[in-house]
């Protein structure tokens, strides 16, 4: 677990910045899983009832898009022990799948929403996402994934996805990432009670989706998994 915290000698702008950063952990959700090739589903929701368009579009690509962030920024591992990657965009609706090796493989997959309407969207941490999955074991070796072979459920601490909003693009090209952008940055896009991020228009909020195999998962034999959900981003306006 981890816990961040703040003197009540700091500034506002250092509490909203511990309060995105805090709130951007709440968001990473962990999905423990238990397969080696991973496919899924991600869809973007909007509410708007103020005058003005409210449009996000969304685009994605496989790997971590280092102009917004390094692994090394975020304390993660390179990608590795992946096959078989992919990521693609109908609309709303984002799908992307890869092969992953061995216990300690992992493929990152950065997603860009960007606003396209003349209003603010707000991305909620505690509520912005939900999710539904299928887990799939090839149980005789076919390579194919038959009815029952599958759960409508996950198999804990095999596998993991996480999901973490990452960085920022302004409509001038200016980039930031959460954990190195300045406070006057993080503050600007964050909501007065620091529960959501702010996506103005003309802006871009980069999301990384990252399944992984536990490295802590041993064993031999055949690890051919899949799983299949629905991911949703609930984009509003203020009220």
């Amino acid at each position: 677990m981890i816990f961040l915290s703040y003197d009540k000698g700091e500034s506002k702008d250092m509490k909203k910045k511990n309060m995105i950063i805090i709130g951007v952990i709440a968001l990473i959700l962990a999905v423990s899983v238990g397969y080696a090739l991973f496919s899924d589903t991600l869809k973007i929701n909007g509410t708007a009832t103020a005058k003005g368009d409210f449009n996000m579009t969304m685009t994605c690509q496989p790997g971590l898009d280092t102009s917004i962030a390094s692994a090394e920024d975020m304390m993660m591992d390179e990608d590795n022990g992946y096959e078989n990657d992919q990521c693609s965009v109908d609309d709303k609706t984002m799908t992307f799948s890869t092969g992953l090796k061995y216990p300690g493989a992992q493929r990152s997959f950065t997603v860009k929403m960007k606003n396209e309407g003349s209003i603010d969207a707000y991305l909620n941490l505690d509520t912005g996402l939900t999710s539904n999955v299928k887990t799939c074991y090839d149980a005789n070796a076919n390579d194919t994934f038959e009815e029952s072979e599958c759960v409508n459920d996950s198999v804990p601490y095999v596998f993991e996805i996480s999901v973490a909003p990452i960085g920022y693009e302004k409509s001038d090209g200016t980039k930031f990432n959460f954990w190195t952008g300045s406070e006057d940055q993080i503050s600007e896009i964050t909501s007065e009670d620091g529960n959501s991020i702010i996506v103005k228009p003309g802006d871009t909020l980069y999301v990384l989706i990252f399944p992984y195999f536990n490295k802590l998962v041993t064993g031999s034999g055949n690890f051919n998994y899949k799983i299949e959900g629905t991911y949703q981003f609930n984009f509003t306006q203020k009220q």
